[in-house]
């Protein structure tokens, strides 16, 4: 994501939302702001995203965007604990995300959203003929409506070795519908 952000910037700024405190692995490779949100409240979110368009940076990368819903703090804890006393904790949540998903939507920054998966096994054969198991992306960690408020979503495989392979899922562009990338990053903001 930050090889993206650095290209969609194009000299910018960049700000990221590091929601488990480890951007700061990658600032010797990289030039960008460091956000850490007090709990993943969709409000911190909102609150992050509008400081960011308000001080001018180029790019906004949330990482990760999965724990808004079921990080802590985030929509379902919230909503358990809300339960707990008696409460609809949904009632609590639900404006504040659709005010996020309109900010993320609209906002005149590039934004980037990294999620987690749930891993799915398959049965595949190998390239010497014998079965092995491979591990896939399934469905986000994250409120099943969030695929329709992103433009793009770029779906990343299991690393073979050295090399990670990823795919467009899904795209309003037609020319990037199932291209398929190695080990992305500029090239994928490039063709973007």
């Amino acid at each position: 994501s930050l090889k993206m952000a650095t290209r969609f910037a194009d000299g910018g700024r960049i700000a990221v939302i590091s929601t488990d405190n480890t951007a700061h692995l990658y600032a010797d490779e990289f030039s960008f702001d460091c956000c850490r949100l007090p709990n993943n409240h969709p409000t911190a979110y909102i609150e992050a995203i509008r400081y960011a368009v308000e001080h001018k940076y180029e790019v906004l990368v949330i990482d990760s965007f999965s724990d808004e819903w079921a990080g802590p703090g985030g929509v379902l804890e919230v909503v358990d604990q809300a339960k707990l006393v008696g409460k609809d904790g949904w009632q609590e949540t639900r404006k504040p995300q659709a005010v996020l998903a309109e900010l993320m939507a609209t906002a005149p920054i590039h934004l980037i959203a990294t999620c987690k998966a749930d891993e799915m096994i398959a049965q595949t054969v190998g390239p010497d003929g014998r079965p092995t198991t491979i591990k896939l992306a399934g469905r986000l960690v994250q409120n099943k409506d969030v695929p329709y408020n992103f433009d793009i979503i770029f779906a990343l495989g299991d690393p073979q070795g050295a090399t990670v392979k990823g795919v467009v899922e899904k795209t309003r562009n037609p020319a990037l519908k199932g291209l398929l990338f190695e080990n992305p990053g500029g090239e994928l903001a490039g063709a973007i």
